[in-house]
């Protein structure tokens, strides 16, 4: 929902600027310039593929501590989406 919620630009309140961290996904997305609407699944999906690569990137930069266990071999940071409607979990290809 939020992800859709970002791609129509729907404004929410307090969750405003929450689907506004997720424009920089929309806007990475490409290939989708006949149909970059949240009606077109597969952009959809490809933008919260995105919106977790950006996470992961994110979290590296700004977090010290996180990136220097990473670094030395002590935790490993990976991206994945989690299906509400399966339950399955699937790691984002790029996003670890």
């Amino acid at each position: 929902g939020a992800i859709k919620g970002a791609i129509d630009r729907v404004e929410l309140g307090n969750l405003t600027s929450l689907l506004n961290n997720i424009q920089p996904a929309v806007a990475a997305v490409t290939g989708f310039d006949d149909d970059r609407s949240s009606k077109n699944d597969p952009f959809v999906h490809s933008v919260a593929e995105q919106n977790v690569r950006l996470s992961v990137r994110r979290v590296r930069e700004e977090s010290p501590v996180l990136r220097e266990l990473e670094a030395a071999g002590r935790i490993q940071i990976v991206g994945a989406l989690y299906a509400m409607e399966t339950g399955v979990v699937s790691i984002v290809a790029d996003a670890g």
